[in-house]
């Protein structure tokens, strides 16, 4: 699980400035329609915006946190270096779990704020 997430993480890290730049936008357009700006008519792009703010910012976090994952431990290598390594790798493990449930979430609400949009 550990070497996919550290692929993808590395396709993300390529992209993150335009990744960043995305975010920008996503924040520019949630304080323009936040604080009703004369250029946007209403609240009309509150939850896009957010919604792209959102995903935007958990893809840098993603590729922040994933890019450099240590090996898997050495069985010639020394006791304490293996358990500090398995340590260092099941924190990432963790962390690795924690995205994905964070993704879910983002899917989750993604789609009650874009199904919210389109009542309005």
């Amino acid at each position: 699980m550990l070497e996919r997430l550290q692929t993808i993480a590395k396709v993300f890290s390529r992209l993150k400035p335009l990744l960043l730049l995305i975010a920008f936008a996503g924040l520019m357009g949630f304080g323009l329609s936040l604080f009703e700006s004369p250029v946007l008519e209403g609240r009309q792009l509150m939850m896009p915006s957010l919604v792209v703010l959102f995903w935007a910012t958990a893809s840098v976090c993603f590729a922040v946190l994933f890019e450099n994952i240590p090996p898997a431990s050495n069985p010639e290598a020394g006791y304490r270096q293996r358990w500090s390594v398995t340590l260092r790798r099941g924190g990432y493990w963790l962390l690795g779990s924690f995205m994905i449930l964070l993704s879910l979430s983002l899917v989750v609400l993604s789609y009650q704020l874009i199904r919210t949009w389109f009542m309005l």
